[in-house]
């Protein structure tokens, strides 16, 4: 077994031989990949190599022609509507851009997943559950504003304390940091920890910033060809032999001889 099928001791998502095509394009080309549970993995690659389509995937946006997702051995690819439904209640989700609703306050944002499940709370039950998701990410007394009058970084906390409105098991980010400054990448990357180690939470995030892979990530795995080339430690990762890999880190292209001879 190679260091890229390497399975997690306790894996709370397993990928298996996923494909996906668009047309004649073929994205995911058999992806093996575990998730280890509390852990924050993260999925990096170069710009087309399907990070997003996998990530559809594993939240059950996207069927695969082949494969599967496995949430503790339940398929979230396969499964009947009804179970598949119940299986996305235990994921939240962070969008790259945020996606907050222009027209909505902070609180209607936040509490919109909440009225969607009908859970059937009171209103200051649910004023209660939405501000402590505000409180939990380091905001207060903004429940009343619009998206418009917040920061970047306060618009990202927003979406991650919509995302965490269900309190979730399983976090997703797709790219969190793009198009923020050093300052608020490195904020970002404080909040995807605080919210992993004080939720205790699995976190799948999808980045090309290499020095926020190296602060945050337990596990980095990284797409290429449509397979998972390597799935190492952030550690293993800065001293492994594969060009790809060094290449990725360094920002440099990859030789033509080497990308022949690997996707050949």
């Amino acid at each position: 077994m190679n260091e890229a099928a390497q399975g997690a001791s306790d894996p709370i998502i397993s990928i298996t031989d996923l494909h996906k095509s668009f047309g004649p394009h073929s994205i995911l080309k058999g992806v093996d990949l575990d998730i280890p549970r509390g852990e924050v993995t993260v999925i990096i690659g170069r710009s087309g190599e399907g990070k997003s389509v996998l990530l559809k995937h594993i939240i059950g946006l996207l069927t695969p022609d082949s494969g599967d997702v496995l949430l503790e051995g339940t398929s979230m690819c396969w499964s009947p509507p009804r179970v598949r439904r119940r299986l996305l209640r235990r994921f939240g989700m962070l969008f790259q851009n945020g996606a907050l609703f222009d027209s909505m306050t902070v609180f209607d944002n936040v509490a919109f997943p909440i009225r969607e499940a009908r859970l059937g709370l009171r209103k200051g039950e649910l004023r209660d559950r939405v501000l402590e998701k505000l409180a939990l990410v380091g905001l207060s007394d903004i429940d009343k504003k619009i998206p418009a009058e917040l920061s970047g970084g306060q618009r990202k906390r927003v979406a991650l304390a919509r995302a965490i409105a269900l309190d979730p098991e399983i976090i997703l980010y797709d790219e969190p940091t793009t198009g923020l400054d050093p300052v608020r990448v490195h904020a970002v990357d404080e909040m995807i920890l605080h919210a992993a180690h004080t939720l205790n939470v699995t976190s799948i995030v999808i980045s090309h910033d290499m020095q926020a892979v190296f602060e945050i990530a337990d596990r980095v795995a990284m797409l290429f060809d449509g397979k998972i080339h390597v799935c190492v430690t952030p550690a293993e990762l800065r001293v492994h032999p594969s060009e790809v890999v060094q290449s990725f880190i360094a920002g440099r292209p990859m030789s033509d001889a080497s990308a022949g001879q690997l996707t050949g």
